[in-house]
């Protein structure tokens, strides 16, 4: 039987597996489709139980397994959220849309480790949604709370680079989503274009100026300053507003900022009460939400130049 699409049934239904999946995968969903245009034409043998398992199985798919077609539909959904923030908005739609074919998403709940210090690298991470912290213990301390990543951050090209062992652990602080693109499919573009070596080190390089960032925030006399400039980075807004983001909720304790800002608590959190009363943050236990991050990076410009 050929079908309006001019499709063979039989060859949709009976042709042999081959080693790729999405070629199997695609002969399987074509099958259910041509059956179930087949049934809705008249055909009465299966009867409409029959028929309603097989709307259910083209639109779910099997319900115990992620389909190609759902996974095509998320990655999408999820090139679309990395791509308008952050380094694949830096980098070229081909290359970005690339790599995010050959990745897999993962979900997972607050106190996870996604990235453990001393493994063995295996590829590259990008943050689709909700918060992560970042520890590194480079010398006799630690680990130790360094910065945090949000949707649009990715992590791992320093490894990928030197062959080196993850350098830091990466633990979720809220439920949260990534996407993981494996070391042997970021091989494989390599060596198809080792011109994208240069896309890879421009996320090195952003997380270089952030590195320098952090280095010259901490060198800010005024306190308080320090703890404003600390609450924008956290927040990914420390020189300017993220639109997908414009009030963005902080994951750390009072504790948290009084070490990053080298401070004592009750500093953090006299300042933070401040700010809150003035209607600048919000905050509740564990977490701040930044509310007028304009008027912080202007209180930052201010003190600078009484200083000045």
């Amino acid at each position: 039987m050929t079908t309006m699409f001019g499709f063979s049934e039989s060859c949709a239904k009976t042709g042999r597996a081959t080693d790729n999946p999405i070629l199997n995968e695609t002969k399987n969903f074509l099958s259910d489709i041509l059956l179930l245009l087949k049934v809705s034409w008249g055909s009465r043998r299966f009867g409409q139980n029959r028929f309603f398992h097989l709307v259910a199985k083209v639109l779910h798919a099997d319900c115990q397994q992620q389909t190609f077609w759902e996974r095509k539909l998320k990655l999408s959904h999820t090139f679309e959220i990395l791509r308008c923030q952050g380094w694949l908005s830096q980098v070229p739609e081909e290359f970005a849309r690339e790599l995010v074919s050959r990745g897999t998403m993962h979900e997972v709940q607050r106190g996870t480790h996604v990235y453990i210090a001393g493994e063995n690298q295996d590829g590259l991470r990008g943050i689709v949604s909700g918060a992560f912290a970042i520890e590194m213990s480079p010398f006799e301390r630690g680990p130790n709370l360094l910065h945090a990543f949000r949707p649009g951050d990715w992590f791992g090209e320093a490894e990928t680079f030197q062959d080196l062992p993850k350098v830091v652990n990466v633990i979720a602080t809220r439920k949260s989503q990534f996407i993981y693109i494996n070391l042997r499919e970021l091989e494989a573009m390599i060596a198809s274009d080792p011109g994208i070596w240069r896309w890879i080190g421009a996320l090195a390089s952003m997380h270089l100026i952030t590195a320098l960032g952090i280095i010259d925030d901490m060198t800010i006399r005024n306190p308080e300053s320090r703890i404003t400039a600390l609450l924008l980075r956290l927040g990914g807004v420390r020189t300017c507003d993220n639109p997908q983001d414009p009030k963005p909720e902080i994951d750390a304790t009072q504790s948290d900022l009084a070490h990053l800002t080298a401070v004592s608590r009750a500093t953090v959190s006299e300042h933070l009460g401040r700010m809150e009363k003035v209607g600048v943050i919000s905050k509740t236990y564990g977490r701040i939400r930044l509310i007028k991050t304009d008027g912080m990076r202007q209180s930052l410009i201010n003190q600078n130049n009484l200083q000045s």
